[in-house]
């Protein structure tokens, strides 16, 4: 059901298009481990990116691991949310990269306010937090895209059950 054009002209050059259908499932190869074989949880999870889709996806999946998501695309007004009940959640999870505030600016921010919550940062390259900065921040880990349920999983339950 899918489609694929091309346009050519001489001296102008080729262009082909390539129309592929939608589909509805959210998992793919990387999410064939099932959840009864992962690290699941029940605590509260505030989850932080600007991209709507990530924030649904990511939602979607940590709670099939059983967490409980609040689930933000403005880290302005996420931190207003967990400034006004920081005892509310037990993990913060936040995107690196973000127009209105950054993940470690988030994150420093939310550790002055409540310093023994564990903070998981997530981004697209490692190389934008020095080591030296992430301990001066507090973040428990710092995790790189894309995410595999595995890996969050892991990385979720070690983040909750040290003492970062």
């Amino acid at each position: 059901n899918g489609a694929i054009t091309v346009d050519s002209k001489v001296g102008e050059g080729t262009s082909f298009s390539v129309y592929l259908p939608t589909i509805e499932q959210e998992s793919g190869p990387q999410d064939e481990v099932k959840p009864e074989n992962l690290p699941i949880g029940s605590e509260r999870i505030l989850l932080v990116d600007d991209d709507p889709m990530l924030v649904e996806m990511g939602k979607s999946k940590l709670e099939k691991l059983g967490y409980e998501i609040v689930a933000m695309t403005n880290p302005v007004e996420a931190l207003e949310l967990f400034r006004n009940a920081p005892e509310r959640f037990d993990l913060v999870l936040t995107d690196l990269r973000m127009p209105a505030m950054t993940g470690d600016e988030l994150a420093r921010k939310i550790k002055l306010i409540r310093p023994n919550i564990p903070v998981i940062v997530c981004t697209g390259s490692d190389q934008s937090l020095a080591p030296e900065k992430i301990l001066e921040l507090g973040v428990a880990r710092v995790i790189c895209k894309p995410l595999f349920i595995k890996e969050i999983a892991e990385t979720l339950r070690e983040a909750l059950d040290s003492d970062i």
